[in-house]
């Protein structure tokens, strides 16, 4: 009955291993790979070809085998695995590494694995054959078998993606590398030499396929002769350099000289220094031919005359996630350098593209006119600012785009969000444009034109409350309504991608092509989309009519012909309804893979009506369509019962439950096995069929569904003209029929939430129907004696009706109404008293709170602590945070350590019973826990909360889950069972309501009354007392050795516990050892007393990157350390500078350049020696010779030094910024031989090269030699950095909590630990002394305060601050604070100009110190000092009035008032 599908082709795994043998002796390697049933070996001496052994088995099986037993042996006689360049950095998903080498066994794996992450578009012979035209070379056969078999294939889990290409129906996904890395290094902006170098070879490969483990990245790639590469890119595009992409893509490169390839369009092979002068000259005479120029932000307001293009930072309610990040238009526009600016009209014939170029922002003065298309070159908006009018053909809207005039779409708009998480919005905008698609973009966003025909998919529900006059097409029936050639095929009906193919909508309007099917129309849509709207009115004749005059004027809508017949159907006009599922069926949507309703239906009806054949024939249709319908099969299994076929009837019924077991199915497979006297198999059917339909009726009153269907009738629709008047009275009686329906089992009965279900039905009546006595009985609703009508219902209701009673009974219920939805007049004590949620602070006036108001609300939610007056945040307050659940927070305040101890906790505790469920489990230890018991053990709710945490809790169900059920115990006993659903019954709630009640007489009784016999065994996963996130779940209280063990090795690595959420005192040496040697992650979380040279060994030589750092200074053996470098490279800087020999080095440079930093710097000159010798084709020869040279101006060697740098000129491919620092360095070695003409001269031609070749500023080299220093390069300390920020962080939290003492005596802890350590990190001194500094000034301690400040200001003033480099952040930050507070003084105490003018020159050096990677707004908290001192300075000269003038107005721009930027002081002088 159904299509065999074709069997999966099974891709051979392929893997590489690589070791490394070193002892004082030999240095040997040994290489191993495996190629389906072929393992090939290669071994010797490094530095060697090698020897090469091949080796064939009868199975890959046989292969595993005998290469695990080579590979056990060499790590025996001490061979260590070197971690392959291609080794995968962030495994996020366990995955098995050899996948990494073959994407098509990766994808089988990952299909396997998680098919519902799996996205694929099948392509055909001529997709395939269209790739290779345009990649000019046939494609690998492995690929091309998987095309044919799959096609485009896509995976996306969490950080994890892997992709491979291939034209399909869809798009054409796939095209060359350089293209690829280009957009990649387009949106990192990152500028690159290297690829336009490359550009000519990369754009004759083909891109296979991409692998994606968060930042870690793989290409695979076709060469021209169709040989796959694997190219490794570990180092995330932000932090990409054309060093880095030279040694990843080496591999891929070193084939380029075995092929002629042909020239680009771009590129005459004759003369190809010109390329880049013909790119410029076609850049200028674009610009020239429209009249563009380029100009600045400041530029372009000045020429417009306006003081702001966008409304966004002017109305806040217009603010965008965009926006939030800057603080001003000024600002945002500040990261762009390519505005262009046209001072008349514009009008191109084409896409909206500047050649060559990127565009920032197009600013038009007059009309602007664009013949094609308004996209960017990554898919997104154009941003653009028109101060006429705006005509474009096809456009991607975006928040920065603005016409000031009319805009007008001829054919397509475009609103497509950055993800499906959020619906997401924009600044409200006209639509003018026959065509709008909407991609999870609210349409309350859009005003649209009449003639639009709007397609959107966003959140069914948000997407239904829309309400529009214009054509809609929601969610999928864009399938039904446009031509399939302009869809990809849809499996599943909650797939939420966007799948139109707008581009090829665009050009079939452009040449005047349909591009909805045939006999599709808007009227029709429209039709379509009232009849629904009526139909939710329970206006059935009104819908009726519009479906059926749909089906007049929109001949081929599917959707017309399904709901005109559903129409019917509900009314039991089965053979009615049938005419009109079949008249559809024809125009059933083929790419839409779930649309087989008007199939299933007919057939349906007419097995109802006894048209048997015609009801077989239209299930098999359906399942032909779709071979896992179950319902089609149902009908069949009815069908056949009425035939008396009752063998063929089971077999139909029984492949039915299997897919999916509902009431129908099982009912009457029961009813077979009745008709054949099998009663006991009959009454399990038949239970079942009871507990999923209550509707059900025994075998001996009904051998059919009769009971179901009803009797079969006629309606006269046809000639009946009127829909019913809707008055009060209409609508007072859809409510009334709506309330009578609401209550338990409306899920089961309408496949809708209660809430939601009820949400919409009373949204149905227009809101002037809506009155108050519709929301009195809404809030009166019970169930059981408990409101189960949702407070927030109340919103759904004008404002005018509500009363203080009605507001008082929408917060009375468990579900009841949220703060926001309530008018602020009606929000009074009572109502904040009576909210199960507690009170909100952000919603009570200032002038009404009180301490004791907000002790109340801080200790219920934590989150009111940001709504609290300052006077208020005492040490009590802090008490109350920690009820508050403060202690469990990841995202708002966090309190000291002390605060976390059980004395604290047990002052929280004493606070309410529920209290203890806020405190972190690892925090309840036996103290808190006893404390608890002794003050609420005599609770009857005290075991209940007890059995949320204890070791036996993973038996019944969720926290949650045990928590509800408890509740209802607690407050109904044995009535539970009228409380609770059955379908809410599984095997493990069952359990936990039994341990409770199951001693009673009648329990086993209400248990078979109540249907729970039938749940009671129904289990959707098997408990499993330890999984990833036991410790979160047990009170610490309740952990011992064996508990935390078990915990940490129950399941495989990825699914057990781990130690760091373990605190230190429950840690052993045993748990240790077993949770290093399980996940050498763990290694950092061992306490130093635990950790031996084994682990130590254990945790470099795992799979952890930088295991290293943690290991104790004097346990970083050369043993420990080769290991951990034999993992990562990395590790590199956290080797102690005396292990960091120059073979060590040079190790670290082949498998990472960018290292280099960590090298000393009396290594580079025998290390790039070494480089240039032996290894030169591995990097850039202008690299290699500048760090020569620099290696030999540290050996005082300045001749022989400038001989390498001037070499630098003449490398293959020299790099501008290579070549300035060679002559930089050129000029430096003069200047410490002493001759300064020389020095002068080369740091002038240094200068002089990198203005002219416009090099970035990163690196460009302009410091005096006098104070040129080096970046150093810092040893390892006993301490590690993570110690240091806790401790860090520890003081920070002390500090602002006005723990001024603690924190004190902290910092002089850490100052002596860096003085202990011999540190030299000036960095971790800064941010020491600036803590100090602050500290001591707040503590009173102002005279001890300033001495440090002048003391940071000549320690760190020492320093050369490189601008480019973050790691000097601090000290600036530092010296800035420092100048501040010296500045301030001077304020405070000057009595004459020379003592301001001493203030001003400390706060003009804290405005100077700042580098060019800081935000401008580090320097906001000094302006005021800056205009207080020009204020004082004005009592002695009035000439200051100027700059005191321009500083006051610097703050109002900046709004810093507004951003607590200002003090009393301030406010008091200056106003």
């Amino acid at each position: 009955m159904g299509l065999k599908l074709p069997q999966r082709k099974k891709y051979m795994l392929h893997m590489t291993n690589n070791f490394i043998y070193q002892d004082n002796n030999s240095h040997k390697f040994w290489n191993i790979t495996i190629n389906g049933t072929e393992m090939t070996v290669t071994f010797g001496k490094v530095g060697t070809q090698g020897q090469l052994q091949v080796k064939s088995f009868a199975t890959e099986e046989e292969c595993r085998k005998a290469s695990e037993k080579l590979i056990a042996e060499k790590v025996k006689k001490g061979y260590v695995l070197q971690q392959a360049p291609d080794t995968p950095a962030n495994n996020s998903l366990q995955i098995p590494l050899p996948l990494f080498e073959d994407i098509l066994a990766l994808s089988e794996y990952l299909q396997t694995q998680w098919p519902d992450k799996v996205e694929i578009h099948p392509s055909s012979a001529a997709h395939i054959t269209r790739m290779e035209e345009k990649a000019g070379f046939s494609l690998p056969a492995p690929f091309r078998e998987f095309w044919l078999c799959k096609g485009y294939y896509y995976f996306d889990k969490d950080d994890f993606l892997c992709a491979v290409y291939a034209y399909n129906d869809n798009a054409d996904n796939a095209t060359t590398p350089f293209d690829l890395l280009q957009m990649f290094l387009n949106i990192y902006r990152v500028n690159s030499e290297w690829i336009t170098q490359e550009k000519h070879f990369l754009s004759h490969c083909w891109m296979l396929g991409m692998i994606m483990d968060d930042e870690d990245k793989r290409f695979v790639i076709s060469d021209p002769a169709g040989q796959i590469h694997n190219i490794h890119i570990p180092t995330p595009f932000k932090d990409i350099n054309d060093d880095i992409l030279a040694a990843d893509f080496a591999s891929l490169i070193a084939v380029k000289g075995n092929f002629q390839l042909p020239a680009t369009e771009e590129e005459e092979p004759e003369y190809p220094d010109t390329a880049e002068e013909d790119a410029d000259q076609e850049l200028r005479v674009f610009l020239n031919k429209y009249q563009l120029e380029k100009i600045s932000y400041e530029e372009t307001l000045e020429r417009l005359g306006v003081s702001h293009l966008f409304d966004y930072w002017e109305s806040p309610e217009n603010a965008t996630w965009t926006t939030e990040e800057y603080e001003t238009e000024s600002e945002y526009f500040e990261q762009y350098d390519r505005i262009y600016f046209c001072d008349g009209d514009i009008e191109i014939e084409g896409d909206l593209k500047i050649p060559n170029d990127d565009m920032d922002l197009l600013v038009v003065k007059g009309n602007m006119t664009i013949k094609g298309k308004v996209v960017s070159y990554y898919g997104a908006g154009v941003q653009y600012y028109v101060a006429g009018n705006t005509t474009v053909d096809y456009i991607y809207l975006s928040d920065f785009q603005k016409t000031c005039g009319d805009e007008t779409i001829r054919y397509v708009a475009l609103a497509l969000g950055q993800d499906d998480e959020v619906v997401h919005t924009m600044a409200h905008r006209t639509i003018n444009a026959p065509y709008f698609f909407s991609w999870f973009y609210n349409l309350n966003c859009f005003e649209f034109a009449a003639e639009t025909l709007i397609t959107a998919i966003y959140n069914e529900e948000d997407l239904s409350a829309y309400g529009s006059e214009n054509a809609l097409l929601a969610w999928h029936e864009y399938a039904y309504a446009f031509r399939p050639e302009f869809y990809s095929q849809i499996t599943e009906s909650h797939h939420n991608g966007f799948e139109l193919q707008t581009s090829r909508i665009y050009e079939a309007l452009l040449h005047h092509q349909p591009v909805l099917q045939d006999g599709v129309t808007l009227e029709g849509i429209k039709l379509v989309s009232k009849g629904i709207r009526l139909k939710t009115q329970d206006d059935a004749v009104g819908a009726y009519q519009c479906f059926k005059q749909a089906t007049i004027v929109s001949p081929g809508d599917y959707l017309a012909y399904y709901n005109a017949g559903k129409c019917l159907f509900e009314q039991k006009a089965y053979a009615q309804a049938m005419e009109y599922f079949a008249k559809g069926i024809p125009y059933t949507p083929e790419k839409v893979a779930y649309e087989f309703n008007c199939m299933q239906e007919a057939a349906l009806c007419a097995a109802i009506t006894s048209a048997y054949d015609k009801a077989v024939q239209w299930a098999e249709m359906t399942l032909q369509k779709s071979p896992s319908a179950h319902f089609a099969l149902r009908i069949l299994g009815e069908v056949a019962i009425k035939q008396q076929q009752l063998k063929a009837a089971q077999t139909y019924l029984e492949q039915s439950i299997a897919i999916k077991s509902i009431f129908s199915n099982n009912w009457l497979l029961g009813l077979i096995y009745h008709l054949n006297g099998d009663t006991k198999q009959a009454e399990s059917c038949y239970k079942t069929a009871h507990s999923k339909n209550s509707k059900a009726r025994p075998y001996t009153e009904y051998t059919d569904l009769s009971f179901i269907y009803g009797e079969p009738v006629a309606v006269n629709w046809d000639t009946q003209q009127q829909s019913p008047v809707k008055d009060q009275q209409y609508w007072n009686q859809f409510f009334d029929k709506t309330l009578s329906q609401f209550g338990p089992g409306l899920y089961k009965s309408t496949g809708y939430f209660p809430d939601q279900w009820l949400s919409h039905k009373v949204t149905t009546i227009p809101a002037e129907f809506r009155t108050i006595e519709m929301l009195q009985s809404l809030l009166q609703h019970q169930t059981n004696g408990e409101f189960d009508v949702d407070g927030g219902i109340l919103q759904l209701f004008n404002v005018e009706l509500l009363t203080p009673e009605l507001a008082l009974m929408a917060v009375s219920r468990a579900s009841a109404c949220h703060y926001s939805h309530i008018p602020t007049h009606l929000l009074t004590s009572q109502i904040f008293q009576a909210h199960p949620q507690g009170i909100d602070l952000s919603y009570i006036p200032e002038e009404q709170k009180t301490y004791d108001l907000c002790f109340q609300a801080v200790s219920v939610n934590q989150y009111n602590y940001d709504y609290i007056p300052a006077a208020f945040k005492d040490e009590q307050m802090n008490i109350a945070l920690i009820a508050g659940g403060v202690l469990d927070n990841t995202s708002g305040k966090v309190l000291p350590s002390k605060y976390h101890t059980s004395e604290y906790i047990q002052k929280a505790i004493d606070l309410g019973i529920k209290i203890i469920t806020r405190i972190p489990t690892k925090l309840v230890d036996k103290t808190v826990f006893q404390y608890a018991e002794n003050k609420y053990g005599q609770d009857p709710e005290w075991p209940f909360i007890v059995e949320q945490y204890d070791r036996n809790t993973w038996k019944y169900g969720a926290r949650y889950d045990i928590e509800w059920v408890g509740k209802i115990i607690l407050k109904h006993g044995l009535d539970v069972f009228k409380h609770i659903e059955p379908d809410r019954i599984q095997q493990q709630i069952y359990q936990y309501i039994k341990k409770h009640l199951g001693h009673l007489p009648a329990f086993e009784e209400l248990v078979k009354k109540y249907g729970w016999d039938v749940r009671k065994a129904v289990s959707y996963e098997t408990p499993k007392e330890f999984d990833y996130n036991t410790f979160s779940k047990v009170w610490a209280c309740f952990w011992d050795e064996d508990f935390i063990i078990n915990a940490i090795t129950a399941n495989s690595p990825d699914s057990s516990e781990r130690i760091y959420a373990v605190p230190q005192q429950y840690l052993t040496q045993k748990i240790c050892e077993i949770a290093v040697k399980r996940n050498s992650y763990d290694f950092q979380f061992v306490p130093k007393k635990y950790i031996t040279e084994e682990m130590c060994e254990t945790a470099c030589g795992q799979d952890y990157g930088t295991a290293l750092e943690y290991v104790p200074l004097h346990m970083r053996t050369e043993k420990v350390c080769q290991l951990a470098l034999g993992r990562d490279a990395e590790n590199i800087r956290f080797i102690p500078l005396a292990l960091r020999d120059a073979g060590l080095c040079t190790r670290v440079m082949l498998r990472n350049s960018n290292y280099l930093q960590f090298i000393p710097y009396a290594h580079y000159s025998s290390i790039f020696e070494t480089l240039l010798k032996k290894h030169k084709s591995h990097f850039y020869a202008d690299m290699l010779l500048l760090n020569r040279g620099l290696g030999l101006i540290v050996e005082k060697d300045y001749t022989e030094a400038r001989t390498f740098l001037l070499q630098v000129e003449k490398a293959e491919e020299v790099r501008d910024h290579y070549w300035h620092q060679a002559l930089y360095y050129t000029g430096w070695s003069y200047h410490l031989e002493g001759n300064a003409q020389q020095a002068a001269e080369y740091w002038q031609r240094a200068q002089d090269q990198a203005q002219a070749a416009k090099i970035n500023k990163e690196y460009w080299f302009t410091f005096p030699y006098a104070a040129f220093q080096l970046v150093p390069v810092n040893d390892v300390y006993e301490f590690s950095k993570d110690d240091f920020n806790a401790q860090m962080t520890e003081a920070s939290l002390l500090i602002s909590s006005n723990n001024y003492a603690p924190a004190i005596a902290l910092l002089a802890q850490v100052e002596k630990l860096l003085a202990d350590s011999q540190c030299s990190e000036m960095p971790l001194w800064a941010q020491v002394w600036d803590h100090q500094r602050y500290a001591l000034y707040e503590a009173g301690q102002q005279e001890e305060s300033l001495t440090l400040c002048r003391k940071m200001v000549t320690e760190l003033g020492k320093i050369q601050l490189w601008d480019y480099l973050e790691s000097f952040n601090p000290i600036r930050a530092a010296l800035r604070n420092a100048h501040n507070n010296l500045a301030y003084h001077y304020y405070q105490t000057a009595g004459n100009i020379q003592e301001v003018k001493e203030g001003l020159q400390h706060i003009k050096t804290t405005m100077k110190t700042i580098a060019p990677i800081e935000e401008k707004s580090v320097l906001n908290p000094f302006y005021e000092t800056q205009v207080l001192l020009w204020h004082k300075a004005m009592q002695f000269d009035p000439a200051y009035q100027k700059d005191l003038q321009k500083g006051i107005e610097k703050i109002d721009k900046l709004k810093l008032k507004e951003k607590g930027f200002i003090s009393e002081t301030y406010l008091n002088l200056i106003g």
